[in-house]
């Protein structure tokens, strides 16, 4: 199809970076107008909104880098400019026929759409701008800039600071492994974080995994750019069956990202297993079958333990926090399609 008449689009545009270039690009690149709104002192005087005006150069600053950047940038398109008084700007207007957006407001395209259609106007195409992310794969924006985490291209100018649920050497290590694989050029802080009190040994995937995201969510205050949780858990295919132990793994950004993966399993040795009946944890049971207390806080966990060093829980886990990272490596690598074009339905 070729392009639409009229997009639209909004923002602070403060401090000019790479993830602003994306969204504006993606409206060149699907409509011959492209109206850009650029919120105004007059817009964060509304309630609510004062606290995110915190640090943004004046409208006219803005308004002036934008416009050197489009007439450079966009040489013979059309555009014109917006100044945003309140949320809307022509996103409601029945000659605007899309809306750009990003995956973090989306929802305010489909609240605009949801506002045409109770007054009657034709929905508007939403154009998905999936987010721009730094070299700590969290996404670019004018905060961070402003707070001199990364430049606007993206490039960290801080130590990445990772914070792990729980005081466990071993899984520090592991986590402290996967993240120096990943950013290999950047350097990386991990710090424990406690999770306060005990926790029953979990059994299945839910228990697990609802562990990792406590872990994850007390990990990730205190200004860390990532918290990651890690919660070990026996899993049986079937009442009285094989029981294997693997590790539930969830990962969260600053940014609101959320990643979830999983460890490979293994199968716990019989003799182990039996002493697992009760819900006793995989450390007590081991030490019951002749291991070292507290084996699960020991180099390489109750699993080195049982291969003789053969295989490590660190590598274990380090893999499995790595594998959380897919969705946003595969972005990185640009594997996925930059922008999604949501047509309104027909009819």
């Amino acid at each position: 199809m070729g392009l639409l008449s009229r997009a639209v689009l909004g923002g602070t545009f403060d401090r000019l970076h790479v993830g602003h270039e994306a969204l504006l690009a993606a409206a060149f690149d699907h409509a011959k107008e492209v109206g850009i709104g650029i919120t105004t002192e007059e817009f964060f005087r509304a309630p609510g909104r004062q606290a995110k005006s915190g640090g943004v150069r004046p409208f006219d600053e803005r308004r002036k880098e934008l416009e050197t950047f489009l007439e450079q940038r966009f040489p013979g398109r059309t555009w014109y400019l917006i100044p945003l008084v309140e949320r809307w700007g022509a996103a409601l207007e029945p000659q605007t026929k899309a809306l750009v957006v990003s995956d973090e407001t989306l929802p305010v395209g489909e609240l605009a759409n949801r506002l045409r259609k109770r007054h009657r106007v034709p929905a508007l195409t939403l154009i998905v701008r999936h987010a721009v992310l730094g070299e700590d794969l969290l996404r670019v924006s004018s905060t961070r800039v402003r707070v001199g985490r990364i430049d606007r291209t993206g490039r960290r100018l801080l130590p990445i600071r990772v914070g792990v649920g729980s005081t466990n050497s071993v899984k520090k290590a592991g986590v402290e492994a996967a993240f120096r694989a990943l950013f290999e050029r950047t350097p990386v802080t991990v710090e424990g974080v406690s999770p306060g009190g005990t926790n029953p040994q979990p059994w299945g995937l839910e228990e697990g995994f609802q562990g990792a995201l406590r872990r994850a969510t007390l990990a990730v205050k205190g200004g860390h750019d990532w918290g990651v949780g890690v919660e070990a858990t026996i899993f049986q295919r079937r009442k009285g069956g094989p029981m294997f132990d693997l590790h539930c793994i969830c990962v969260l950004g600053a940014d609101g990202a959320h990643l979830q993966s999983a460890s490979a399993a293994y199968p716990i040795p019989s003799s182990v297993a039996r002493e697992m009946q009760g819900r006793r944890t995989l450390e007590e049971a081991v030490r019951r079958t002749g291991g070292p207390p507290k084996v699960g806080h020991t180099t390489g966990g109750a699993l080195a333990f049982l291969t003789g060093n053969g295989i490590s829980r660190e590598e274990v886990i380090a893999n499995a926090v790595r594998l959380a990272f897919v969705p946003l490596l595969a972005r990185r690598a640009e594997r996925l399609p930059d922008v999604d074009v949501l047509r309104p339905p027909r009819g």
